[in-house]
């Protein structure tokens, strides 16, 4: 669909988010990153924005009750203006590290980062 999108010049944004700290996410996200920009060429895009997970804590609470067999709601969060994130010395490496590689086919003012 992005791809009809594309052709009839509609403006489009791809999303790298949530980043998610899962085992071997650097080389899953390398990979992933790779394969998207194989298939769009990175020149008709808006833009791209990479984040990692964040969300309301009250929410987050509510979701987590509701959802305990997800091991996505026991990882090591900070709770920072009232929002469950990933601490920041573990976002800010990984956040550089997924804007250097999409830098790779995207000019770094077109790339926005989220946390």
């Amino acid at each position: 669909r992005s791809k009809n999108a594309l052709k009839t010049g509609w403006p489009v944004r791809v999303c790298f988010d949530p980043v998610l700290f899962v085992n071997g996410w650097e080389e899953t996200y390398s990979r992933f990153i790779e394969t998207v920009f194989q298939e769009i060429k990175a020149d008709q895009l808006l833009d791209v924005t990479v984040g990692v997970f964040r969300m309301n804590k009250d929410y987050f609470k509510r979701i987590k009750k509701r959802e305990t067999r997800s091991d996505l709601y026991y990882s090591d969060y900070i709770i920072e203006s009232n929002t469950v994130t990933v601490p920041i010395h573990q976002r800010q490496p990984a956040l550089a590290l997924l804007k250097n590689r999409i830098a790779e086919y995207v000019p770094k003012d077109r790339i926005q980062v989220w946390g």
